[in-house]
């Protein structure tokens, strides 16, 4: 079942988003503040950027709301992913006025008066933090697209789903390169000058009737468990669609690598990215994902690992499901496709465009083996360079 924070319509919200005199916050504030604390070990207190937002952005969305005459929609404060730590900042349910049917917007709140885009890695922005985050419109986009894989409500019926960025104390000036990014249905960004569009979007997704039913809709809808390497079919042809929905800091990652490899193509020196993340934080679901997407693109990807039963279940995996006649055919792409890191040199120079090297910690010093020759063994080439690397980017901490 899913979580949030706080579940009311907009319209019983409205009074506690006014402000109280001598109050230090607005009523709806410190009610949020005291949920966090119940629902947290040790009554901890909510990041500091959680009560900005509660205080200065969640009153904007609610008063459009009102004052659209969206009073009964129902409003959902930090609602959280399936399987995830990630939360939507507001998940607005209701009916949508032309099919009737269920209808969701999620919002995302932002602060910043100013953004700048990384001037290699066009979905990393600088929005005043220690490190470059995901761009808030594709952030807003994944979460879309992983509760249309997730619930099942949702599932196949993405007519359901509507996202946006709302930075209502940016103009369009400060924020301008986030505009470059390909906006849909499932993401759009709204600024200050854009407040009238923000609220023509509630209009177009939302009608003026009670969201109660739809918001339990959604809460009580079963949710599909995430795949398992050894249920996924890594297959080139059957690739079209993402294996893994990557969340954040992970999509940041994969786009990295993805614009590091057009950077080579286009003449640039080789590069080492390397993704750091505890035990559970994804990694593995990168590597697999990114495999699939250059591959797309047309790229020779080899996936190294130092582990035998990860590189014989993706093997396996592979070949799953082959068309009558091309097992034998798969079953060697699958192992020219998953190997081991000490068999990398087998390939030579420029053997493969791409190599993900997954479970890297257990790269080793040498690829000596009992078959290594005299002469090698002597004088053997290391199996990993820590010399010459482009640098590291985290993952996501770990779950």
């Amino acid at each position: 079942m899913s979580s949030y924070l706080l579940r009311e319509s907009a319209s019983s919200l409205a009074d506690e988003i006014k402000r109280q005199p001598g109050a230090d916050r607005r009523p709806l504030t410190d009610r949020l503040i005291e949920a966090y604390q119940r629902g947290h070990k040790q009554g901890k207190d909510p990041a500091s950027s959680w009560v900005d937002a509660w205080e200065n952005s969640l009153p904007l969305v609610i008063n459009a709301l009102v004052e659209r005459g969206l009073g009964q929609v129902e409003v959902l404060i930090e609602y959280g992913l399936p399987h995830t730590n990630a939360d939507v900042d507001v998940l607005l349910a209701g009916v949508h006025p032309g099919s009737g049917e269920p209808s969701y917007v999620l919002v995302e709140l932002k602060q910043q008066r100013t953004a700048t885009v990384h001037p290699e890695r066009s979905v990393a922005v600088d929005l005043g933090y220690d490190e470059w985050k995901l761009h808030p419109v594709r952030q807003v986009q994944k979460y879309c697209q992983y509760l249309m894989q997730y619930k099942a409500v949702l599932r196949g019926k993405p007519e359901r789903v509507a996202g946006a960025v709302l930075m209502h104390n940016a103009h369009d000036e400060g924020v301008g390169e986030l505009f470059k990014l390909p906006t849909s249905d499932h993401g759009r960004l709204y600024t200050m000058d854009r407040l009238e569009p923000f609220r023509k979007l509630l209009g177009a997704r939302l009608a003026p009737r009670p969201g109660g039913e739809a918001a339990q809709a959604l809460i009580n809808s079963p949710e599909y468990e995430p795949p398992k390497i050894t249920d996924v079919n890594l297959d080139a042809r059957m690739g079209t669609s993402e294996c893994f929905q990557l969340l954040d800091e992970q999509e940041v990652a994969h786009q990295e690598v993805h614009e590091a490899v057009r950077r080579v193509q286009d003449g640039g020196a080789k590069e080492v990215i390397i993704v750091r993340g505890g035990p559970g934080s994804g990694k593995s679901a990168i590597a697999l994902e990114l495999r699939r997407t250059l591959a797309l693109e047309g790229w020779d990807v080899v996936h190294a690992s130092g582990a035998k039963a990860l590189t014989l279940t993706l093997r396996d995996a592979y070949a799953r499901n082959a068309p009558r006649g091309t097992n034998t055919k798969l079953k060697k792409e699958a192992i020219r496709q998953f190997t081991y890191f000490n068999q990398l040199k087998e390939r030579g120079e420029n053997g493969c465009d791409v190599v993900i090297c997954d479970e890297a910690h257990r790269i080793r010093r040498h690829s000596i083996s009992q078959y290594t020759r005299r002469e090698e063994r002597e004088d053997p080439r290391p199996q990993g360079r820590r010399d010459h690397h482009r640098g590291s980017r985290p993952g996501l901490p770990a779950r």
